[in-house]
């Protein structure tokens, strides 16, 4: 698990992600864009595997500098 992370952090940067639709619908009743979330990619804090949901949960800052966090369902 923790050799996807690289890959997830660089996919997240250069923005090569496809988003559910309910991915998109929790952006925008967070107000958050793709470029929040390749933001996010770029200031990762903080990586997690979450073994109930398995996905990853990725925490950084989005491009308002506002703590913001993804979610990764494949590597």
């Amino acid at each position: 698990m923790l050799r996807d992370i690289p890959r997830i952090l660089n996919a997240l940067k250069s923005g090569d992600v496809l988003y559910t639709v309910h991915a998109q619908q929790q952006m925008t009743h967070r107000k958050l864009t793709e470029f929040d979330i390749m933001a996010v990619g770029s200031s990762c804090v903080r990586t997690q595997w979450q073994e109930d949901r398995q996905t990853y949960l990725i925490v950084g800052y989005a491009s308002d500098g506002k703590g913001a966090a993804a979610r990764s369902i494949r590597a």
